[in-house]
């Protein structure tokens, strides 16, 4: 959960899953590992399965500060 939201940076990351029910978990997943981190959406990118049967999908990422910088976390 956002402490500031008025301090936010929206970010996208790119995973590939078999349906919009497990992209979503694994959005999840991936917002966990960043401190105040959530998921805004989960969009489709692609309406063709790969050969193991994935499709690609968009996670719209919110943080509070910049989740690729180091010093972020320590306010």
């Amino acid at each position: 959960m956002l402490r500031d939201p008025e301090n936010s940076y929206e970010w996208t990351q790119e995973v590939r899953a078999p349906n919009l029910q497990v992209a979503r978990a694994r959005c999840q997943d991936l917002a966990s590992q960043y401190p105040l981190t959530d998921v805004a959406q989960v969009t489709q990118l692609t309406k063709t399965p790969t050969q193991q049967g994935e499709y690609k999908f968009i996670c719209w990422l919110i943080s509070e500060g910049d989740p690729t910088d180091a010093n972020s976390s320590n306010s």
